[in-house]
């Protein structure tokens, strides 16, 4: 499991690595060598994250307990949206980001929680592959004893059988050949070790999913 599973969390990185490097040789032959350096940047910054992911299964199979630290959740959304660069359906979503760029304060570890964030990205586009509205929205809002991201998309939601089978190791309902079924699988385990919550429910205004993360505020400034 723990082979499949960073097989899966290095696909995302891979991907942008691709992506990138696709776009670097075409601004080296256009002569746009400044944009090319930060293509190559980019591939750089995407290297070390796949290595990090790496080290972080590694420490999870282990069972140890996980190191909180202060994160800002408005840089972790950025991130992992700029991991999903080069992705056909994103390129076709209308993205819409409701957080204050300031005091969205939780702890956990920075790209662990990127990585949570992937996932329930690429989850919400394959459910969004076949359909005519394409958007995701992500809500940051703040409650007494934490602060709540929510990441609700326009597919065609999530049937009750899926709903309690979802989060189970190996369980996919993807489509598009890229996922093992290990990503909410391993987001749950993630949020929990960071004294979390990750659930997920119908959304009842309109069709589609919301996916829920729940995290202790850092605490009193």
């Amino acid at each position: 499991q723990l082979s499949a599973g960073i097989a899966h969390e290095i696909n995302q990185p891979l991907s942008a690595i691709k992506h990138y490097a696709r776009n670097g040789a075409k601004l080296i032959d256009l002569g746009r060598t400044e944009q090319a350096q930060q293509n190559l940047q980019q591939i750089s910054n995407l290297t070390k994250r796949a290595t990090d992911i790496i080290t972080r299964l590694k420490f999870m199979a282990r069972d140890q307990k996980a190191v909180l630290v202060p994160v800002e959740l408005a840089s972790v959304i950025h991130n992992a949206t700029d991991m999903l660069v080069g992705d056909g359906v994103l390129e076709k979503t209308q993205i819409v980001i409701n957080i204050d760029e300031t005091k969205n304060i939780v702890l956990g570890d920075k790209i662990q929680l990127e990585q949570v964030v992937v996932n329930l990205l690429s989850n919400a586009l394959d459910a969004l592959d076949d359909s005519s509205q394409k958007q995701i929205t992500i809500d940051c809002q703040h409650f007494k004893d934490h602060i709540e991201v929510c990441v609700t998309d326009t597919g065609p939601g999530i049937s009750e059988a899926m709903l309690e089978q979802i989060f189970d190791p190996f369980f996919s309902t993807k489509r598009r050949g890229q996922n093992l079924g290990l990503g909410l699988s391993i987001s749950f385990n993630i949020i929990n070790s960071f004294q979390g919550k990750l659930s997920v429910e119908n959304a009842v205004a309109h069709s589609g999913a919301i996916f829920r993360i729940q995290l202790p505020h850092r605490g009193k400034e």
